[in-house]
């Protein structure tokens, strides 16, 4: 629905129709995922939405695909949405990331959605989601899904905002290397492809190999040493 919307350009200037597109994504499409109005339009009409899709899937576990809507709405309309908007988005999103009652399928699809967003996190935004995930990283008594789950997040974003994200390599450091341990990696390596594949949380390791990549040299050299095995 959202791909045949008519889009904003790079460089072009943006028309009625693209304007008139993001207003009905604006008034309708996000309130229907979130469930509320988000930005108060001057009109006075305009009714109270019904619980949002996303909150549905939130209580329920299950996958209506309106995260990948979501997904659509910040890879298209990205540019042109507010500061409140985007807030809401990632806020429904993580909040579906840390519901146990959500699939595998839809954190994976949640993790998109957020690595999407986060091109347009504000400094304050990103700063705050950032230390969001260090603060339950230090949990003594966070899971290990959990715990592989945060990291899946930070490689996703890592690779979708490099420059943006770059400035808090130094500190999120320790935390994917300390989830490097030799101990996890020989249970990884005997987890396929395929299960990889199906559940995100698994799929952490991929990610975090990605990381250290793009930290100090030594860095990358303790990550070389670690992975011998594996690469």
């Amino acid at each position: 629905m959202v791909i045949s919307l008519p889009k904003p350009v790079p460089s072009i200037p943006r028309g009625k129709a693209v304007q008139d597109a993001y207003t009905a994504v604006s008034k309708v499409l996000i309130p229907r995922l979130v469930g509320y109005n988000v930005i108060q339009h001057s009109r006075k009409d305009l009714t109270t939405p019904p619980k949002g899709m996303l909150e549905v899937d939130l209580e329920t576990g299950t996958d209506s695909n309106a995260i990948d809507v979501l997904t659509e709405v910040a890879r298209y309309f990205g540019p042109m949405l507010q500061d409140a908007e985007i807030h809401a988005l990632q806020k429904i999103t993580f909040e579906i990331l840390e519901n146990d009652r959500a699939g595998s399928v839809l954190k994976k699809k949640s993790v998109i959605a957020i690595s999407t967003l986060a091109s347009y996190f504000s400094d304050l935004l990103l700063s705050s989601f950032i230390s969001r995930l260090i603060e339950s990283l230090r949990d003594s008594h966070l899971t290990r899904s959990k715990r592989k789950l945060y990291i899946t997040i930070l490689g996703s974003m890592a690779r979708s905002i490099p420059r943006k994200f770059g400035p808090y390599l130094k500190t999120l450091a320790p935390f994917v290397l300390n989830a490097l341990s030799a101990q996890e990696l020989e249970e990884e390596m005997d987890v396929s492809d395929d299960e990889e594949e199906r559940d995100p949380e698994r799929s952490c390791f991929s990610s975090a190999r990605k990381l250290p990549r793009i930290l100090h040299p030594r860095y990358a050299y303790i990550h070389g040493r670690v992975y011998q095995r594996g690469c």
